[in-house]
């Protein structure tokens, strides 16, 4: 499994963590990944896994590695899982919450990108501090 993510890391597009400017010269990636994603916003039945997808794009820095983070609603707030997202050649990244994550009413989870530069991005924009949240239904 590492060597796999070790070799879609090194394939990621765009090879380089600076940019050039407008004068020809090398200047630093200051601008994180860009993520875009229709949260979850129907209720989910009770044992269906959950399909999490969202386009990540990066203008300055070829994408490292997409997180997806998920607990269920009554867990601790540091009690996420997680599960990388695999990209495609279009920059649309997935991954699933699992049927045998949940326990609860509902869930919580965030999407974290990281650039070559090291720029951490997060959807929504305050991470796991205030995640998207779903319904469970029987």
């Amino acid at each position: 499994m590492v060597a796999a993510l070790l070799a879609l890391l090194a394939c990621g597009p765009g090879l380089s963590s600076r940019v050039v400017d407008n004068s020809d010269t090398d200047a630093p990636d200051t601008t994180g990944p860009v993520i875009t994603h229709t949260p979850v916003s129907s209720a989910v039945f009770f044992g269906d896994d959950v399909n999490i997808e969202a386009t990540i794009t990066d203008d300055e820095s070829r994408i490292l590695l997409v997180t997806l983070w998920y607990k269920q609603e009554t867990q601790g707030s540091n009690d996420f899982s997680q599960r990388a997202m695999l990209g495609d050649a279009d920059g649309v990244y997935r991954a699933v919450i699992p049927a045998s994550a949940q326990g609860s009413s509902g869930m919580d989870y965030a999407i974290e990108a990281v650039n070559a530069s090291n720029l951490r991005t997060f959807a929504p924009s305050e991470g796991k501090s205030d995640p998207y949240h779903f319904r469970l239904t029987q």
